[in-house]
C-alpha cells in the first residue's frame, strides 16, 4: 500500500479503481449464474428480469463494503514488524 500512496495517482481515483476492478468482474459471474439458473428453471421473464436487478444492486453494494472494510482494516491494523525473517516465515525459534 505504501507504493499506491507514494504514486502521483490521487487516493479517490485509487478508490474508485479498486472498487471496479473488483465489482465487475463478480457482477459479470453473477449474473452470468442467475441468468443460467433462472434459464434452467424456466422462469418467468418479469422474475428473471427483477431478480436481475436485483443482483446488480446487491453486487455493487457488496463490491463497495469490500472496499469499505478493507480500507478500514488497513487503517485501524497494527502494524507487526517481526525481529528476524526466520520469524516471518512462521519458525517459531
Amino acid at each position: 500500500m505504501w507504493l499506491l500512496r507514494s504514486s502521483p495517482l490521487d487516493l479517490r481515483a485509487l478508490l474508485w479503481s479498486k472498487y471496479w476492478v473488483g465489482t465487475i468482474p463478480l457482477l459479470v459471474l453473477a449474473l452470468l449464474l442467475t441468468g443460467l439458473t433462472n434459464v434452467l428453471l424456466q422462469v418467468r421473464p418479469f422474475m428473471m428480469a427483477m431478480e436481475l436487478v436485483t443482483i446488480c444492486g446487491l453486487t455493487f453494494a457488496i463490491g463497495a463494503l469490500a472496499l469499505g472494510f478493507g480500507a478500514l482494516y488497513r487503517s485501524s491494523r497494527p502494524r507487526m514488524r517481526p525481529r528476524s525473517p526466520r520469524r516471518s516465515a512462521g519458525w517459531s525459534s
